[in-house]
């Protein structure tokens, strides 16, 4: 039997490093330091230093200010190429939309408790949004749209280990009831009005 070639090896740990950070990140817990990785991935740190470096560099991984690490814009980038279907098809509707309401349009999914921003369109007057943008499910248009299906008890279930008091803007929800009510305060005009929820402004 032969054995695996290094690079298929380093290739392995390497994706394996990038699923760690990613469940950390969307767990919403404290992100790993190279050192804490090492340990959940069970490798060498000085291994973790180095293929962490690499991913860095590539731009599918970036380091916080705090050393910590999280799935940088790269990663998103590369993963919303592979389908070409979803992404492809939604840019001549969001431009469309774009200009029609003379807003941004944007196409995003919830991963957890997180929303991840995969293509937006922006009418020339605007600043366009940041692809691989990543905001809280409860306190944005985006996220509080894609918990429209959601019923009062998954709701509860989903943000059960998250504490959203001291997060968003002065509109947030600070609990899973009042994101239920806020929900059906809007459904019934088939619009969400998130005005201050995230920070100071509608989002």
């Amino acid at each position: 039997m032969t054995a695996n070639p290094p690079q298929a090896s380093s290739l392995r740990t390497a994706l394996r490093i990038v699923n760690a950070v990613l469940e950390r990140e969307t767990s919403g817990r404290a992100g790993f330091n190279v050192a804490r990785l090492a340990h959940e991935v069970g490798i060498d740190p000085s291994k973790a230093s180095r293929i962490t470096r690499e991913l860095c560099d590539r731009g599918l991984l970036e380091r916080r200010e705090d050393a910590t690490l999280r799935v940088a814009a790269e990663f998103f980038a590369l993963a919303g190429a592979l389908d070409h279907g979803l992404l492809g098809g939604s840019r001549p509707i969001l431009r469309r939309l774009a200009i029609e309401h003379g807003a941004s349009a944007r196409l995003s999914v919830r991963d957890g408790v997180l929303v991840r921003l995969l293509r937006a369109e922006s009418t020339p007057e605007q600043w366009p949004a940041r692809t691989s943008l990543v905001t809280p499910c409860w306190c944005t248009g985006a996220g509080r749209a894609l918990l429209l299906d959601h019923t009062r008890d998954e709701i509860a279930a989903l943000l059960a280990d998250y504490e959203l008091i001291g997060v968003g803007g002065p509109n947030a929800a600070h609990s899973a009831e009042e994101l239920v009510a806020a929900n059906d305060r809007d459904r019934p005009d088939g619009m969400i009005a998130a005005l201050e929820e995230l920070v100071g402004v509608s989002s």
